[in-house]
């Protein structure tokens, strides 16, 4: 049983020239691989900021917290008896 020529492989690599398989030189072109998608250099400069204020936020009520709970430590409590 011989197939009609010019018929295309399913995956489009290959054309049938009536004998054999040859590679398919109008093959489509190869699809693209997924890429994450791009983020500009201002956003993540952005972000950037906010997540170092955000910690600097963070370590300046931490030491505020510190220098209260010390305070609060070294206190005398008149409540104790020694």
């Amino acid at each position: 049983m011989q197939q009609q020529a010019g018929l295309v492989s399913p995956d489009g690599y290959w054309l049938w020239n009536g004998t054999e398989w040859v590679p398919n030189p109008y093959r489509p072109p190869v699809v693209t691989q997924w890429a994450p998608p791009f983020e500009t250099a201002r956003f993540r400069a952005s972000m950037t900021t906010v997540f170092l204020i955000a910690n600097a936020i963070a370590l300046g009520l931490g030491i505020l917290w510190t220098v209260l709970n010390i305070a609060y430590i070294q206190t005398p409590n008149p409540d104790q008896a020694f």
